[in-house]
Parts: C-alpha cells; sequence; structure tokens
C-alpha cells in the first residue's frame, strides 16, 4: 500500500471518492466536449437546403391557403388576408408544433415577421420554445445571417415577447446564445432585460455555460450583468461552481492535447495558434472569475482532489511496479 494512506479503510474510501468522482467528471466533460465537436462539424460541413429546411414547417395537411403556407411563400398580404378573415389562424401550429410567428422567425422573413405582429400575432411558446428560439436555430444552422438575428430579436422584445422562456431543452434564449457564443444575440437579451441566472435542467446557468466553452468575451460580458457578486459562484447539479468548471475545462483540454491526432482520426486539426489561444482564453476565464469575486475556497478544493487524484494513481503505478 502506498505510503500516506495507512490511516485506515475510512481514509482510502473517501480518496477512492474523491477518486470516482473525479473521474466521473472527467467522463460527462468528455462526452460534452465529443457531442459539441460532432454538431459543430455536422452543422460546419453540411449544406443548408432551404426545403429541407424548412420541411418539418410544412402542416400535415395543409389547407389551400393555409397561414403557413402564406409565410413560407413569403407573402405578408397574404398573411394580413388570413389573420382578418380567420383570427383563430393565429392558434394555429403545424406539425412541428410552430406557429406562423415560429415559421417566419426561423426563415429569418422580417416582413412576415412585422405583418404577423402588426395584426397582434401572440408571441406564444409552444413545446419547441419561443420564435426567439427558432431565430437562434437559424443563425447557428448558417441559415440567417447574425445581424437578421439581432433584428427579428429586437421586434420580438418590442411586442413583449417572454425573453425568459424555456424550450424544450429547458434552455432560455439567453442560455442558447451563450451555449452557441451568438454574443450580440447575448448583448441584445441582455439589454432587453432578460435574466441572467435562469439554468437548464442541470443547473447551468449561462455563465457556466460560457466558462466550460472557454468563451472569455461571453464570461465578460454575463459577469458585468450579474445582479450580484454572489452569483458567480451558483453551483450544478454536482455543486461545481464556474471557476471548478473553468479548472476542470483547463485540465481536460490539455489532456485532449496530449491524444494523439489518429485517435479521432481527423484530417483537420487545431493548429498550434488555435491551440495557444484557446489555452489562454480558458486561464484567461479563471482570472475573470477570480476578479470577480468567486470564492477562493473552491479552488482549494480542486487543488486538493486533483492532488489526491494523482497520489492515488502514482500509488496504483508504483503498487504494479
Amino acid at each position: 500500500m502506498p505510503r500516506g494512506y495507512s490511516q485506515g479503510p475510512g481514509r482510502i474510501a473517501q480518496c477512492m471518492e474523491y477518486c470516482v468522482g473525479g473521474c466521473l467528471s472527467s467522463c460527462v466533460n468528455c462526452l460534452s466536449y465529443l457531442s459539441d465537436m460532432y454538431t459543430d462539424w455536422k452543422h460546419g460541413e453540411e449544406e443548408i437546403n432551404e426545403m429541407e429546411f424548412i420541411q418539418p414547417a410544412i402542416m400535415r395537411d395543409p389547407t389551400e391557403k393555409s397561414i403557413h403556407t402564406a409565410v413560407i411563400d413569403r407573402n405578408p398580404s397574404e398573411v394580413t388576408r388570413i389573420l382578418k378573415a380567420r383570427p383563430e389562424a393565429a392558434d394555429e401550429v403545424n406539425s412541428g408544433d410552430e406557429t406562423a410567428l415560429h415559421l417566419a422567425c426561423k426563415l429569418g422573413y422580417l416582413d412576415v415577421m412585422s405583418a404577423l405582429l402588426e395584426n397582434n400575432f401572440p408571441c406564444t411558446n409552444t413545446s419547441i420554445g419561443t420564435p426567439i428560439h427558432c431565430i437562434l436555430l437559424a443563425v447557428k444552422t448558417g441559415y440567417i445571417t447574425s445581424d437578421v438575428g439581432v433584428n427579428a430579436i429586437q421586434l420580438l422584445a418590442n411586442k413583449s415577447c417572454n425573453l425568459d422562456a424555456f424550450d424544450r431543452g429547458h434552455k432560455t434564449a439567453l442560455f442558447v446564445s451563450a451555449e452557441q457564443g451568438h454574443i450580440e444575440a447575448m448583448k441584445t437579451l441582455l439589454n432587453l432585460g432578460c435574466d441572467v441566472n435562469i439554468a437548464d435542467s442541470n443547473k447551468f446557468t449561462p455563465l457556466y455555460m460560457s466558462v466550460i466553452r472557454g468563451d472569455l468575451k461571453c464570461v465578460n460580458l454575463l459577469i458585468e450583468n450579474l445582479p450580484r457578486q454572489s452569483d458567480v459562484d451558483q453551483v450544478d447539479t454536482a455543486d461545481r461552481t464556474p471557476l471548478i468548471a473553468a479548472l476542470l475545462s483547463i485540465v481536460n483540454n490539455l489532456k485532449y492535447e496530449k491524444m494523439p491526432n489518429d485517435i479521432y482520426n481527423l484530417n483537420n486539426t487545431a493548429s498550434d495558434a488555435e491551440m495557444d489561444i484557446n489555452r489562454y482564453n480558458r486561464v484567461a476565464v479563471v482570472e475573470a472569475l477570480l476578479r470577480a469575486g468567486t470564492i477562493i475556497f473552491y479552488l482549494i478544493i480542486f487543488l486538493a482532489i486533483q492532488i489526491i487524484d494523482a497520489r492515488i494513481i502514482c500509488g496504483a503505478l508504483s503498487h504494479k511496479s
């Protein structure tokens, strides 16, 4: 048995608990990282086909002059005519659970959006979220530009759209923007008064998500908009603060960088310059959190766990030899 672990089974059990917890945390972060890599690759490589993109938005049994068809045809006057003739059309949803406003947002049709809103079309929240969530999806897939997305968000906010509503993944529009690194959308939503601290089902706040991504600009923006200094230490379901998440992401990224390229079987790997920028940003994120007043005690806990993990691993290796 390695030196330092002879104080009884209780100490060994405690150390093993820290070790297993650290391993599980690393596995979760690794899976999340690989999932993000796949998503970015999928949306970055495939061409966006207009008909494929709007396919889920077409009603299963569309009427000859349905409001959704008028939106797809980008016909504001027809949209206005339908709403005046059939006000109940505002409550109709298609097979994708999208109202006409959701669909217009997803397609980036600002003129159609204006026609709907001028006729008092409600900015309702369905199972897929608010129309703002549709805008962010369209920006992410590259179907509409970032500028069009920001203008669409402002247009909706002026009509009292709920900025803090959830989508089916229990994510607010601000959280989705942080997840995408869409800083202009984040600035717009924050200026419009959205809640910066609403978390998702894992209790990840927008700040926590930006920290995991190593997105320094988004982290600084969110810190500036925190209503209380203590908000910088909101914990997730595993009781990890953004500081712990930032440190774990540094450790995990260093591990990934040490892996041979052929493990991923990727043709395009990050350049040395990109890796240097990534390291700098992740370290700068930790500095930003410290300047914001995060509790140093969490840093001590993290370092203690890493030391215990290292001692257990070293001890196991020496025991084998």
